[in-house]
């Protein structure tokens, strides 16, 4: 039997990124050492997956099972990378939603300032509950923490960890 295992190039490539990062960060590897060589180091990630797989099927679970729990509920590294790419595309929402509240608290200002002179003195602070202006801060931050909870049991619907 010949001992040759053949990798393809995209799957090398991610492997020395892997190994590069360990060398580069000696935080990432959990207290673990790592051979230097491509070989040595392909040959301990491959005999911990062997072990981890090898030990899961002995418990009853099957591969699809394993794969999912090793990835977190996905069932290959392909829906890893979709649910990233889904999860980046809700970050940018997310921050072009903040830019528009800047801009929409600067548009406020500039308007408060050119009607009403003198305004800075007049307002209160949003943090004393007992003006109006902490009352509708409060009323705000109510409403922010339940989109938040609307936000989040959306995503557990969908199985998408953040």
């Amino acid at each position: 039997m010949e001992n040759r295992l053949r990798i393809n190039r995209d799957t090398l490539a991610e492997l020395a990124d892997i190994q590069l990062l360990l060398v580069k960060n000696e935080g990432l590897k959990g207290g673990r050492s790592f051979p230097n060589t491509q070989s040595g180091f392909l040959n301990t990630i491959l005999t911990d997956y062997v072990n981890y797989l090898h030990e899961g099927l002995l418990n009853g679970k099957n591969y699809s099972e394993l794969i999912s729990d090793a990835f977190g509920g996905v069932n290959s590294l392909s829906d890893l990378k979709l649910q990233n790419a889904e999860l980046q595309r809700q970050n940018k929402v997310i921050i072009d939603r903040v830019y528009q509240l800047i801009y929409m608290q600067l548009f406020a200002q500039v308007d408060l300032y050119e009607s009403s002179p003198g305004w800075e003195n007049q307002i209160g602070s949003v943090f004393d509950p007992s003006n109006s202006y902490g009352e509708v801060f409060a009323e705000i931050q109510k409403i922010v923490e339940r989109d938040q909870q609307q936000f989040f049991k959306g995503r557990a619907k969908k199985k998408i960890k953040l």
